[in-house]
């Protein structure tokens, strides 16, 4: 009867110990967003600071460092693709993906990673072509796929 209840301990212990392993792991890329988070909440939402704090990172950091000052700011509001939207203006009232995806791009330049565009058509109504845009950041390492506020990172092996 004691050996069942040792044994009955032993995998309660390493289940609760294999479950802390992986709520570290995925805790650590939570940390990293609220550490930059944080950083642009006390230095401030500008691109200067973006470029600065999100400098010399590898993929990994450089992403998330992007995506928590994109984050930090994000608003959605449908804007016309003819019309130029300034940072400020992106900051104070939002913007639709085309805008995001301008951003996101300047920053990635501004830290020395190259950025590309993905379009792809959703529907013509009205005789308006409506289409999605968003931006790819990559490297040597890899690259990230930024969506609105989502990102996902790939490496190659």
């Amino acid at each position: 009867m004691k050996e069942k209840t040792w044994d009955r301990m032993f995998f309660l212990c390493v289940g609760i110990l294999i479950g802390i392993f992986f709520v570290m792991i995925f805790m650590f890329g939570w940390l990293n967003q609220i550490r930059y988070s944080v950083q642009f909440k006390i230095n401030g939402y500008t691109k200067e600071n973006a470029v600065a704090i999100c400098s010399g990172k590898d993929l990994k950091g450089t992403t998330f460092c992007i995506n928590s000052f994109i984050r930090g700011i994000y608003k959605f509001k449908q804007t016309s693709d003819k019309e130029y939207v300034s940072f400020e203006k992106l900051k104070e009232v939002g913007g639709d993906c085309l805008n995001w995806k301008n951003l996101i791009c300047e920053i990635a330049k501004g830290v020395n990673y190259g950025c590309t565009s993905v379009v792809f058509p959703i529907e013509i109504r009205d005789n308006i072509n409506y289409k999605h845009t968003y931006a790819i950041l990559h490297s040597p390492e890899g690259y990230s796929n930024f969506d609105g506020k989502e990102v996902n990172i790939i490496f190659y092996d």
